[in-house]
């Protein structure tokens, strides 16, 4: 599955979430109305190092969302939806459906992601997540706000960057 992304030249970077992130965050509440766009990329430093990167647009919140990944061209390459109960990926003509965003991501991307500390921080709120370390400096600015998180534990070594459409 992720090779087709790769060849695609983009891939989502949806994150995961755990009951104590959505207890000491913001991001559970409901924010029906949340939505931002850009371009993400995401390296995970595994036994097969992965590079992944495109255009999305992200919907909903840390407990049920959704996702978009674009190609270059604009066509979508994945789609991703996470409820409580389920994650279902659409990607080259196939659904998959997972009991969690957290299974999901991690065979999509190869690693685990922060989704509660994430919807945080696409809000410029700096929510500490469980060995990641985040740089919300250039969110401020109006034009390209821009956010960067790396992962230093659990292995694998991963580097999220996010630039949003104002």
């Amino acid at each position: 599955m992720i090779t087709v992304l790769l060849i695609a030249g983009c891939a989502t970077n949806t994150p995961s979430t755990t009951q104590n992130e959505q207890t000491n965050s913001i991001a559970h509440l409901d924010k029906t109305n949340f939505q931002k766009q850009g371009r993400l990329s995401i390296k995970v430093e595994s036994e097969t190092p992965q590079s992944l990167s495109g255009a999305f647009e992200i919907k909903g919140t840390a407990l049920q969302g959704d996702l978009s990944v674009f190609s270059p061209i604009g066509s979508t390459v994945a789609q991703v939806s996470w409820s409580p109960t389920q994650a279902i990926l659409m990607a080259n003509n196939e659904t998959k459906q997972f009991d969690h965003i957290d299974a999901l991501m991690l065979e999509l991307t190869g690693t685990v992601l922060p989704l509660t500390a994430l919807f945080d921080w696409l809000m410029a709120i700096p929510t500490p997540a469980a060995g990641w370390q985040v740089d919300l400096s250039q969110m401020q600015h109006a034009q390209r706000p821009r956010l960067f998180a790396k992962r230093t534990t659990p292995l694998p070594l991963a580097e999220l960057r996010l630039v949003l459409e104002p």
